[in-house]
């Protein structure tokens, strides 16, 4: 049986980490210090996911898991993402 992708979304605060695994359903805030990006790197090496994806623009955490030699890394700012999806096809079309 084919182990199933393991995608990791992480929202960073000022003080947290909301940190979510899917397929898994797991969700967890933690403390957003050197301590516990120690213990977050660790349990993410056990998932061996194949995305994370980080919503800030700057944070050591991101760059502790780049560090750490996660298999991939991307940092996305929510703000220039919707402005983005506004400009493509997709944005152009009305759902309504």
């Amino acid at each position: 049986m084919d182990k199933e992708a393991v995608h990791v979304g992480i929202d960073l605060s000022l003080t947290e980490l909301d940190v979510g695994v899917l397929p898994h359903g797991e969700v967890k805030q933690v403390a957003d210090s050197p301590e516990w990006h120690s213990i977050l790197i660790e349990r993410l090496a056990t998932l061996s996911p194949i995305q994370i994806i980080l919503e800030t623009t700057e944070s050591a955490a991101a760059e502790e898991l780049v560090a750490a030699r996660m298999p991939v890394v991307v940092v996305v700012n929510p703000g220039q993402a919707v402005t983005l999806f506004g400009h493509t096809k997709i944005g152009e079309e009305r759902c309504d």
